[in-house]
């Protein structure tokens, strides 16, 4: 028999988190949404290292009154479009 999906994933070591620090950046980038005049969400990507790599607030009022630009997925967004340029530029040097 095949091997199971979970088997094929490979498993990362987790980073060491600041549990303190960064939720309180995340409460900052909340208050910097707000004081734009968007709802107080933030969102932030943390990397392998545990460091912050993007950060984002609530982005209605930024992006046109749009009531779906939530911290979270413009962050997911962001984050994937770094990361096709970077994929399409090692494309490019190939």
């Amino acid at each position: 028999m095949g091997r199971s999906v979970e088997a094929a994933i490979p498993t990362l070591p987790l980073p060491r988190l600041d549990h303190h620090a960064l939720p309180q950046r995340g409460f900052a980038v909340a208050r910097e949404a707000r004081e734009r005049g968007d709802h107080p969400f933030g969102a932030i990507l943390v990397g392998p290292d545990g460091g912050s790599l993007m950060e984002q607030g609530n982005g209605a009022a930024l992006e046109g009154g749009d009531r779906t630009a939530h911290a979270e997925r413009l962050l997911g967004d962001a984050g994937v479009a770094g990361l096709w340029r970077r994929i399409s530029r090692r494309l490019h040097a190939l």
